[in-house]
């Protein structure tokens, strides 16, 4: 599940910034998966939204929600795979 996720992180940012959004480069920072994802969804909240936050739950939750224009509020992984996949989906058919 973790797998899946950050193959969908990367694939966001990758598309974001194909787009043309102005995010840092896609890297691995950190060994700890979790960790990892936090960052990204922090950087890509930031540069999106101008602001983020501590956790990664809120982090892409805001993401989400600036993206889709639709309230995401994630709380679990599982949620957060679900949310992700939607967002991923979305932004491929762009």
């Amino acid at each position: 599940m973790i797998d899946r996720l950050l193959f969908l992180t990367k694939r966001i940012k990758e598309m974001l910034i194909a787009m043309g959004c102005e995010l840092p480069p896609v890297t691995v920072m950190f060994n700890n998966k979790m960790k990892q994802l936090n960052l990204d969804f922090r950087q890509m909240a930031q540069v999106l939204t101008g602001q983020y936050f501590g956790t990664l739950y809120d982090n892409a939750s805001h993401l989400f929600t600036f993206i889709m224009t639709e309230q995401y509020n994630a709380r679990t992984l599982k949620q957060l795979l679900h949310d992700s996949e939607r967002v991923h989906t979305y932004i491929a058919n762009y």
